[in-house]
């Protein structure tokens, strides 16, 4: 017995010792200091600036953010999985002109955010909120959009060098820049537009910071810099890259309506109380997320050089296996914990008031804990190539979901709408468990 007790502390010890371990870890931590820096500053800019002044600011942040969500490409996935496989492969040209298309599209897409804003923000200002003023607000906000576009590039470069402290150093930055320039603004007397202030000039740093540090790294590392790179070393990529970028726009645009249409849906059949149950339960599922994500990250540039290496179909099911065992079980079985303990956490962390959302959250929290052992399945798809397999998948589940939400909302409320979701996410993610097999067996050869 004790020979098995020794083995078993071991096998936990190298477990604990392996770099996977150690940069999931590492990004969870910083994930989760970064969500207590953001939370800080929340409450505290919601307490200087009273609940009038703090919706006013929130009114001027919600249409750039709006058309910022709409326009957003999402260029870090993608960008990510061929950053990964042309490091692997030592074609230094291609990763360069990879990095430079990630930011031109990024870049793009923001200006065209910031543009729109300068067009019809007066407008809504006016005529939507009845004050004009807000659109001074609007314009700073937006205009920060532009330089922050870099982010997203730039984290790509450092996901495909897997610098995953770099990473969440970066999250923890973020936060903490906008908390210094948020609480400086305002306890200088600005007011509203003291918070925009300095939630604009946070991203602006943020998007420089970034571009800097992913710049140093390729050069660093012998690639050089990416705006000297040539477009026409990826032509051949072309019909590719725009059925990826297609396919992963479509992705983050119904994902962003399963993340909000319950809400309105709730709220115009239920009333605002039920609306804000279902609001409160996706934050709580999203910070408990945060491992998985992690795990997540760090799967997919491993994932997609070894694609590009063309590695064999064995040797990718023996990596997925042990990410399985050793990573995602643990995961999912820790937010079980989390997922029991819930009837004492949430009405001693908000109130008895919301005693009634525990059965919700804990419903969706079971869908996030069986998804968290195959956390490597989203990385698996994007990283051989199968997106618009991913998105149509992804579709099949979200069709019903958002078809069926105002008659489940009716007939049960929050607690069904959450069923709905968590279910129809579980089944989603077991037909493309069960598809992976297939696909592995005809590209890994």
């Amino acid at each position: 017995m004790n020979q098995i007790s020794q083995h078993l502390i071991e096998d936990a010890r190298q477990f604990l010792r392996s770099p996977s371990v150690q940069d999931v870890g590492i990004l969870t931590i910083g994930q989760y200091v970064a969500a207590a820096i953001g939370f800080l500053t929340t409450t505290v800019a919601a307490r200087i600036l009273g609940p009038e002044g703090y919706g006013q600011a929130a009114l001027i942040l919600a249409f750039p953010s709006l058309l910022r969500s709409v326009g957003n490409f999402k260029s870090l996935t993608v960008t990510t999985r061929y950053l990964a496989g042309f490091r692997a492969t030592g074609k230094g040209e291609e990763f360069r002109a990879i990095t430079k298309l990630g930011y031109i599209i990024d870049e793009l897409a923001f200006l065209g955010v910031f543009l729109t804003v300068l067009i019809t923000g007066k407008w809504v200002a006016e005529h939507v909120y009845n004050a004009s003023w807000m659109f001074r607000g609007m314009l700073i906000y937006a205009a920060s959009f532009v330089i922050l576009a870099f982010r997203g590039g730039s984290f790509a470069v450092l996901t495909a060098f897997e610098k995953f402290r770099w990473l969440s150093a970066l999250y923890v930055l973020e936060k903490g820049l906008t908390f210094i320039l948020v609480i400086a603004f305002l306890l200088a007397g600005h007011g509203v537009i003291g918070l925009v202030l300095g939630m604009a000039i946070s991203n602006a740093l943020m998007g420089l910071i970034s571009l800097g540090t992913a710049t140093l790294l390729q050069m660093r590392n012998g690639i050089g810099v990416w705006w000297a790179a040539s477009l026409g070393s990826i032509r051949s990529l072309r019909r590719e890259l725009l059925s990826f970028f297609s396919w992963n726009y479509v992705m983050t645009t119904l994902s962003g309506a399963i993340a909000q249409v319950p809400v309105m849906i709730l709220g115009a059949v239920r009333g605002p109380d039920e609306a804000g149950f279902f609001r409160l339960a996706m934050t709580l599922v999203n910070v408990s997320s945060y491992p998985m994500n992690a795990a997540h990250r760090v799967a997919y540039p491993r994932l997609s050089a070894k694609w590009a290496k063309k590695e064999s179909d064995a040797a990718l099911r023996r990596d997925v296996k042990r990410w399985t065992l050793h990573g995602g079980v643990p995961i999912g079985l820790a937010i079980l914990g989390v997922t029991l303990a819930l009837p004492l956490i949430i009405p001693l962390v908000f109130g008895e008031n919301y005693r009634p959302v525990v059965p919700g959250v804990q419903l969706m929290m079971l869908g996030v804990a069986f998804e968290s052992v195959f956390f490597w399945l989203n990385s698996f798809y994007y990283a051989l190539g199968k997106v618009g397999l991913w998105v149509g998948g992804y579709s099949l589940y979200a069709a019903p979901v958002l078809g069926l939400s105002w008659f489940i909302s009716q007939r049960w409320g929050f607690v069904g709408l959450a069923g709905l979701v968590a279910g129809g996410r579980c089944l989603f993610k077991s037909v493309m468990l069960t598809m992976s097999r297939r696909i592995g067996r005809e590209v890994g050869g």
